[in-house]
């Protein structure tokens, strides 16, 4: 898939699945735990994606290389948005015309 082929349904259907990262020559391990979708138009998409990763993940943002079993390859460009006992989330946020 591309990455305009990937919407939030796409990315709602995998959520708490393993992702590969790969910025800057590090591979992160990486879980999908949320999906938002925001509505603000018909003609519009709007959603967001977080990502957890492992504490000791590089606190920078980017555009990074995503590998996933089931929605193939991709880039995205995410930065970190909040770290807690679990980890280190990353967002990525989409807004784009509907077809």
């Amino acid at each position: 898939m591309t990455i305009e082929e990937l919407d939030a349904k796409a990315f709602s259907e995998n959520l708490n699945t393993k992702f590969r990262a790969t910025l800057t020559g590090k591979t992160l391990d990486m879980e999908l735990i949320s999906v938002t979708e925001l509505n603000y138009s018909p003609r519009q998409e709007a959603f967001s994606i977080v990502f957890r990763a492992a504490l000791d993940s590089p606190l920078q943002q980017g555009l990074f290389d995503i590998e996933h079993e089931k929605l193939g390859s991709f880039a995205i460009f995410m930065t970190p948005v909040a770290r807690d006992q679990g980890g280190l989330h990353y967002e990525a946020c989409f807004n784009r015309l509907r077809e």
